[in-house]
């Protein structure tokens, strides 16, 4: 029912900014919100194991420092000069931005920052400010190569990861499942991370599309972020490129479990998470959703209890254990 979704809407945007009042979740979830929040605490305390900013670059420069832009017709054999000249401005009312013009019905490539090797995440932030919504990607190696993400692609219906070739050549691309979509005239955070695990396209901290590189992908090989716009005008902000942090000691670890859950021992954490497993098949859908949201923010604490959640039960907590996982960057086997 509309009102039944209204509330699950609520709950999610409660949970996504930190349960702030436990009195409005389900009676069944409550017994769990300290370990959630100490779990997230302990996640933040660590999050020197996430990524390390190694550049940032602003738009400050004039213009003419910035020859790295490229403008395509698809039916044009060639580029008009002044088309090319048009494709980077700046905008009168922003400080410290470029604005990307795709005009004409074509495409418009801005390289940004270095090229990158291993595993890294680039990040940009943009707006698009004409009527036509289409694009805000961040590509690697031009418009086709392995690890573009296409946010907003397709006049703003798709969004989609390049993930390899085919024996033919092809690109072999993965659409995203979860809803995102340009919003006119609003500041995104695109994002793209690749990793051993997986490459992921990410939009204002949504994980919105994932995959997994081929086995013959070349981690050593330069790889060129580019900003891609197609058909519309975008607005770009800075840019910046991060590393996986190094791993902290044992002790680092130690220090942060005991700020972050006291006295409370990493069984008892535990013994709280696998509970909450057993709550994604609840009768009641909204507290499978809240379980699953709140599992979702208990981070790779949970891996474990998903883990074993993932393999016996009903169907419907199978895969939401699973989603948790692959989330987390753990392969899982399909469910039956």
């Amino acid at each position: 029912s509309a009102k039944s979704s209204k509330s699950i809407v609520f709950l999610s945007a409660l949970l996504l900014a930190g349960i702030a009042r436990a009195e409005d979740l389900p009676e069944v979830v409550k017994p769990f919100v300290d370990t959630i929040d100490r779990c997230q605490k302990f996640n933040s305390l660590l999050v020197g194991t996430g990524w390390k900013e190694s550049y940032r670059q602003t738009f400050d420069d004039d213009l003419e420092k910035m020859k790295d832009v490229s403008v395509d017709q698809p039916d044009a054999a060639q580029v008009p000069p002044q088309l090319a000249a048009e494709a980077l401005t700046k905008p009168k009312d922003e400080k410290g931005t470029v604005q990307l013009n795709a005009v004409n019905g074509g495409q418009a490539v801005l390289k940004v920052g270095p090229a990158v090797t291993g595993e890294f995440a680039v990040q940009f932030k943009g707006k698009v400010t004409s009527d036509m919504l289409c694009d805000l990607s961040l590509m690697l190696d031009g418009v086709s190569g392995i690890g573009s993400f296409q946010f907003g692609g397709w006049v703003n219906t798709k969004n989609t990861l390049v993930v390899g070739t085919d024996e033919n050549g092809r690109q072999q691309k993965v659409d995203g499942e979860v809803p995102a979509q340009i919003v006119p005239k609003q500041w995104h955070t695109v994002r793209l991370e690749v990793t051993k695990t997986a490459v992921k396209g990410i939009v204002d901290g949504k994980v919105i599309v994932r995959g997994k590189l081929p086995n013959d992908y070349d981690w050593t090989k330069p790889r060129q972020p580019m900003v891609y716009v197609y058909a519309s005008t975008a607005v770009i902000d800075e840019f910046i490129v991060e590393r996986p942090a190094e791993l902290p000691g044992e002790g680092a670890r130690e220090t942060a479990w005991k700020e972050a859950f006291v006295k409370k021992t990493p069984e008892a954490v535990q013994a709280d998470l696998v509970a909450l497993t057993k709550l994604l098949n609840d009768p009641e859908f909204a507290v499978r959703q809240t379980a699953h949201e709140m599992l979702a923010r208990a981070g790779s604490l949970a891996k474990d209890a998903l883990v074993e959640a993932a393999k016996s039960g009903p169907l419907e907590g199978r895969d939401r254990a699973g989603s948790l996982l692959r989330a987390l960057g753990v392969a899982v086997a399909p469910t039956e």
